[in-house]
């Protein structure tokens, strides 16, 4: 099943930790959960993330993003994950 995930990021995040970073790309290649991905851009720069990610269930998606080096330093102010209805593509 297809999920997406939605992170907004506060207001004074305007970049991540490399180290961050670094460890997000390692496990969206090493978990193969990740079909898309793109930061949303605003004032310039990226502010969170949406991805389409295939999980069984929404309780796996959730667990995933729970695991995310991106969620354990607080980066976002909000993350939602909802069914991904895909009609394109």
């Amino acid at each position: 099943m297809l999920f997406t995930l939605m992170r907004h990021a506060k207001p004074e995040q305007s970049q991540t930790p490399l180290g961050t970073r670094t460890a997000h790309l390692n496990r969206i290649e090493q978990t193969g959960i990740v079909r898309m991905t793109s930061p949303p851009i605003a004032d310039g720069g990226m502010r969170g993330s949406v991805m389409a990610l295939d999980a069984d269930s929404t309780a796996d998606a959730e667990g995933w993003v729970a695991g995310a080096p991106y969620t354990a330093p607080g980066l976002f102010d909000s993350v939602t994950v909802m069914d991904l209805k895909k009609v394109i593509g």
